[in-house]
C-alpha cells in the first residue's frame, strides 16, 4: 500500500515538475525561434542601412562583427521577448501599440554599441523609427487571426496560463507538497524517489524536445517564414541538470546503503 502511494506520488510530482518547465520556457522557445530566424535579421539589417547611410569608413568585418552583436544582444532579445507577449495577449487587436520606455531602452543600447564599435553617434531618435515601422508582430496578429483562428486561439489560451505567475506558484507549491509526502512515507528512501523522479522527468524532457523539433511545420504554417531551426536551448538545459542531479542522487543513494 504504501509502495503504490509513493508511485502515485512520484508520478504526480513527474507531471508537475514537467508542466513548471514548460511553463519557464514556453516564452523563450517562441521568442528565440521567432527572433533569430526572422525578426532579428530585419531589424538589424535596417539599423546596417541606416548606418552605411551614414557615409561609414567602415569595413565588411567591422560592420558583420556589429550587425552580430546587435543581433546577439540581450536588449535585442529583451524587445522582442516584450513584443512577443503583448502579441499574445491582445490577438483581439488589428495592431498592438508598443510601449516608448521599451523601444527607448533598445535604441539606447543600441547607440551605444554602434559607438562603440564604430565610432558614429546615431541619434536615438533614428533607431526607433525604425522599430515603429516595423509592423511584423501585427502581422503576426493578423495571420494567427486569419489563418488558424481556431488554434491560435487555444495556442494563446495556453500562453496565458502557462507566463501566469499565479499558475507557476501552485506548481511549485504542489511539488513541495509531494515532495514532503514523499519524504513522510519513507525517510529512508526519499533520495532513490527523488533520483528516479529526477530522471524520468529529464528522460520526458528529451522526448519533448524532439516533438518540439517535429513542430517545425506548425511555426512555418502559422508564421509564414521560414524556421531553419527550433531554440531549444533552454529547455535543454534544464533536462541535462535534471539528469546530472538525477544521477548524482542515484549514485549517492546506492553508495550510502552499501
Amino acid at each position: 500500500m504504501q509502495k503504490k502511494r509513493q508511485l502515485k506520488t512520484c508520478i504526480v510530482v513527474v507531471v508537475l515538475m514537467c508542466l513548471l518547465t514548460i511553463s519557464m520556457t514556453f516564452q523563450t522557445i517562441c521568442v528565440k525561434t521567432i527572433s533569430d530566424n526572422y525578426i532579428n535579421s530585419l531589424i538589424v539589417n535596417q539599423i546596417i542601412d541606416l548606418i552605411i547611410d551614414e557615409e561609414t569608413d567602415a569595413n565588411f568585418q567591422q560592420i558583420n562583427q556589429l550587425q552580430n552583436k546587435i543581433k546577439k544582444s540581450d536588449a535585442l532579445y529583451q524587445l522582442n521577448r516584450y513584443a512577443f507577449d503583448q502579441s499574445m495577449r491582445n490577438t483581439n487587436k488589428n495592431k498592438i501599440k508598443l510601449d516608448q520606455k521599451e523601444l527607448q531602452k533598445f535604441s539606447t543600447s543600441c547607440k551605444k554599441m554602434i559607438k562603440d564599435e564604430l565610432n558614429i553617434s546615431i541619434e536615438e531618435k533614428q533607431i526607433m523609427n525604425i522599430l515603429k515601422q516595423n509592423q511584423f508582430w501585427n502581422k503576426m496578429i493578423h495571420r494567427m487571426k486569419n489563418k488558424l483562428s481556431s488554434f491560435s486561439k487555444i495556442f494563446v489560451f495556453i500562453y496565458s496560463i502557462m507566463q501566469s505567475i499565479f499558475f507557476r506558484i501552485i506548481i511549485l507549491l504542489w511539488i513541495l507538497l509531494c515532495f514532503f509526502r514523499l519524504y513522510n512515507l519513507n525517510k529512508s528512501s526519499f533520495s532513490l524517489a527523488f533520483s528516479i523522479v529526477l530522471l524520468v522527468k529529464a528522460l520526458i524532457d528529451y522526448m519533448m524536445i524532439g516533438l518540439i523539433e517535429i513542430s517545425k511545420s506548425f511555426y512555418i504554417k502559422m508564421l509564414n517564414i521560414p524556421i531553419s531551426s527550433i531554440s531549444i536551448d533552454s529547455y535543454l538545459i534544464v533536462a541535462m541538470v535534471s539528469l546530472m542531479i538525477g544521477m548524482i542522487l542515484f549514485v549517492w543513494h546506492i553508495y550510502k546503503a552499501e
